[in-house]
């Protein structure tokens, strides 16, 4: 009897070291789609919707602020520098650099955008959320 018990709590351990390690990697296979939407919405400058799906409450306003500033910008290319996801913390931070110009300029620059992700899953929110601005193309 000792040895079925045994076996049923180190059965029960190996599915939620399982359901555990399974929630981590649909998180993390969330960021990587969603951090690269975003990605793809700055680069061709569809930035209509983006603060609604990415950005959180408290730096929505700002955040809108940024890209209507921005509304001349052309972005020519990117390079994604870091990306770190920590699923279990709930955190991510990638760098991308932004190669642009402002017409009617044909000068081209860089900026540097560090951001920072917060993963959120409440009855409210389910999902990464950018915690840091647009940057400031100038």
């Amino acid at each position: 009897m000792k040895i079925f018990h045994l076996l049923s709590v180190t059965a029960i351990l190996i599915i939620l070291t399982a359901c555990q390690a399974l929630h981590e990697k649909n998180v993390s296979d969330d960021f990587d789609r969603g951090s690269k939407e975003y990605i793809h919405k700055v680069r061709w400058h569809e930035l209509e919707d983006v603060p609604l799906y990415f950005v959180s409450d408290p730096l929505r306003d700002d955040f809108k602020k940024r890209v209507v500033a921005a509304r001349d910008v052309q972005i020519s290319d990117y390079r994604v520098k870091e990306r770190e996801c920590r699923p279990r913390e709930g955190k991510a931070e990638v760098t991308v650099e932004w190669d642009y110009y402002i017409p009617p300029s044909i000068k081209l620059k860089t900026v540097e955008d560090p951001q920072k992700w917060q993963y959120f899953e409440n009855e409210e929110k389910r999902g990464w959320m950018l915690m840091t601005l647009f940057p400031e193309f100038k």
